[in-house]
């Protein structure tokens, strides 16, 4: 990896290709970070300081913001510095729902607006990031129904993405100096459909170097019941559930949605019943069984290349050495380079229920 060092005015101030170890993390759901460990001298210290952007020179399209700087002194290691921060997904964390904001209809349009409302066409010109664009509409479908008041813009993108198992990302144009935002889903690259070639990974294909398989319940809930506005016996709940078993099958829990307002009925009660249910089942999402594999693909002769064969997003077929099988999501991409060479590891996490 090579990175490029952006001023406040992105332009390119130096290049950098000489450091201790880089890692490079993307996330399909969440911003995704970076860490650069480099020797301390007069170069480093005057590149990699707080704010300053970094793009990936193989990748100009990923970027990041330096937020973090670290400098350690060693008479046996030596003198570091280590600069990390997240990329520009990151930037949604940088603002809020400024107002009351009741959003119905397609998870793509809501999300659109809340881009728009908060950081493009923001009332207040001090909320606008003059360089965000948004993408053209990738047609997602489905609907929605949600009601959000001073939440912030990234855990809400997150949780609408996460619900509807979209993924976001925040593309920068070097030459334009621009960022785009956009909404995107996986492509399906498993045994259940025939449209593009299948992406395997297993023991058996010899493109596996190591897997961690995890099956975790502790935290999961099938069953949210979702109180609103009002106090006492008066106090307005749904339940949400997705399942109809009863007994030790049972995992219940409670979600606090007094925030949501009917605004003195301005919307009806069926309308508001349907906010509190979004809530429960955006509560839903973030308590499911986490199954996964993280595994460490041989990034010099696997049969099946990241953005190449497959992306982040996109479904796959793993098969571990003993048996467990699973059709799971990329989520994230870890790429490493430190003196030993080049790796990539990607998480895969079933996010079905």
């Amino acid at each position: 990896m090579e990175f490029y060092i952006l001023n406040s005015d992105f332009e390119i101030i130096a290049a950098l290709d000489t450091f201790k170890s880089a890692i490079w993390t993307r996330r399909f759901y969440e911003s995704g970070d970076f860490e650069i460990y480099a020797p301390a001298n007069a170069t480093t210290l005057g590149l990699l300081t707080e704010g300053r952007i970094v793009v990936r020179a193989d990748k100009q399209e990923q970027a990041g913001i330096i937020e973090t700087v670290k400098v350690t002194t060693s008479q046996e290691e030596g003198d570091y510095i280590i600069a990390s921060g997240h990329n520009l997904q990151a930037l949604l964390n940088r603002r809020i729902v400024w107002k009351q904001t009741t959003l119905i209809g397609n998870p793509e349009k809501v999300v659109r607006r809340l881009i728009t409302e908060n950081m493009i066409e923001a009332e207040d010109e001090k909320r606008i990031i003059s360089q965000m664009r948004l993408a053209e509409p990738a047609g997602i479908s489905g609907t929605m129904k949600a009601q959000y008041t001073g939440d912030n813009i990234a855990d809400v993108v997150s949780g609408i993405c996460k619900e509807n198992r979209i993924g976001f990302k925040v593309d920068f144009d070097l030459t334009a100096k621009t960022f785009t935002f956009s909404l995107y889903e996986g492509t399906d690259r498993t045994f259940n459909q025939t449209a593009v070639p299948f992406v395997v990974f297993s023991a058996d294909f010899d493109n596996l170097l190591s897997t961690d398989y995890t099956a975790d319940g502790y935290g999961h809930k099938n069953v949210i019941q979702v109180a609103g506005e009002g106090e006492g016996t008066a106090r307005q709940k749904v339940t949400v559930a997705t399942t109809n078993l009863g007994g030790m099958a049972r995992k219940e829990a409670f979600a606090d949605a007094k925030d949501l307002s009917s605004n003195s009925g301005e919307f009806t009660a069926l309308t508001y019943a349907a906010l509190l249910a979004q809530r429960g089942a955006e509560a839903l999402a973030e308590a499911r069984i986490i199954e996964g594999m993280e595994s460490e693909i041989a990034a010099n002769y696997s049969s099946f290349q990241i953005d190449r064969d497959f992306f982040l997003g996109d479904l796959v077929e793993i098969i571990d050495q003993y048996g467990h099988e699973m059709t799971p999501r990329v989520i994230e991409i870890i790429e490493s380079q430190d003196d030993t060479g080049y790796t990539c590891i990607p998480t895969f996490a079933n996010d079905e229920e």
